[in-house]
């Protein structure tokens, strides 16, 4: 069982291949993006529980995994002088994924991360 946090918050649970969103998840719309993000967090837990990807499951690797999904780099490449808060509605995610993001690139950009 793999119990999915966001923002310090039980969010989700993957359990034997089946995805239940916590309550405060459930009630957003399916285009929400906080449930669309945390919805991308899950498919890496079913992804882990399955053996599809290497154990083990952590938050932080699930949340990368959904920036991957959702923003995808190429796109956020062309837009990265757009604010932030345009970025995090161009992508549909929360707003915090995208200073996240640009962390991510950042990193993947730099010398050191070869």
């Amino acid at each position: 069982m793999y119990r999915i946090r966001y923002a310090r918050r039980l969010a989700a649970v993957v359990s034997q291949r089946t995805l239940a969103l916590a309550g405060h998840i459930e009630v957003l719309e399916p285009e929400h993006p906080l449930r669309r993000f945390v919805t991308a967090m899950a498919l890496f837990a079913l992804e882990v529980d399955a053996g599809e990807l290497p154990a083990p499951y952590t938050d932080p690797l699930a949340a990368l995994y959904a920036r991957c999904i959702l923003i995808p780099d190429d796109e956020f490449l062309q837009a990265t002088r757009w604010s932030d808060h345009h970025l995090a509605e161009l992508f549909n995610v929360p707003l915090e994924q995208i200073r996240l993001k640009r962390l991510d690139i950042t990193s993947e950009l730099s010398p050191l991360h070869a």
